[in-house]
């Protein structure tokens, strides 16, 4: 008996592939912004966890036993029971049980890597607030974090742009003591270093304001 075909999902997963080139990204952005032409998730929770580190990733997977590892292969990819017991023989019964052990093998691999992974340094955290919950005077210097919009390539360099700025005010801030609950800079200061550090954050901004006026032109 033929073995009959299941559903296959295909995502990307956050790689990329030099292949894709030309196919799947357009050949003008550089590779840093090639995720930003991917589609959006119709349901964040239907995705694995972002994990930065792909070989965590796959030790997961190869700790599973080869049957099982095969077995959480042919479920992740659509096929149903019966599809699995046509490839490897096994009735639906032992079948779903062999799915259930690979399941708590994946999901007990994974809480240990949870364990294992590192807090991320300050300033990514202190970013992540920053994006999340932006203060007034950040709000009031270079605006809220940006959403995404059709044109892709320019939402990514915008994103990165003001991601940039809000490091570099917070970073102002942090070796200056400013602490002005609606201004992000004040004026500048006579301190050689702290003078380095506004121009710094004066240039980060007025280079997020240029990439903001060209996203809002081309989204009219």
């Amino acid at each position: 008996m033929a073995a009959q075909g299941g559903a296959t999902y295909i995502g990307i997963s956050g790689w990329r592939y030099a292949g894709w080139r030309g196919d799947f990204y357009p050949t003008g952005p550089v590779q840093r912004h090639e995720l930003a032409y991917a589609p959006e998730p119709a349901d964040r929770h239907d995705q694995f966890k972002e994990r930065d580190d792909l070989d965590a990733a796959i030790d997961v997977l190869e700790q599973l036993p080869p049957r099982l590892r095969r077995i959480a292969f042919l479920k992740a990819t659509g096929h149903r029971y019966e599809d699995i017991g046509e490839i490897t023989g096994d009735s639906r019964t032992r079948v779903s049980q062999l799915v259930r052990r690979a399941n708590e093998h994946i999901r007990a691999a994974l809480e240990e890597l949870d364990v294992a992974v590192e807090e991320p340094p300050p300033r990514v955290q202190r970013l992540r607030e920053l994006e999340e919950t932006p203060p007034e005077w950040l709000v009031r210097e270079i605006g809220r974090p940006p959403r995404a919009f059709r044109h892709r390539d320019a939402y990514a360099t915008r994103v990165l742009s003001w991601r940039r700025a809000a490091l570099a005010i917070e970073d102002y801030r942090q070796l200056t003591g400013f602490d002005s609950q609606v201004r992000a800079l004040g004026l500048r200061p006579r301190d050689e270093r702290h003078a380095e550090a506004f121009d710094t954050a004066v240039r980060a901004i007025e280079a997020s304001g240029r990439q903001r006026a060209r996203c809002q032109d081309l989204d009219r």
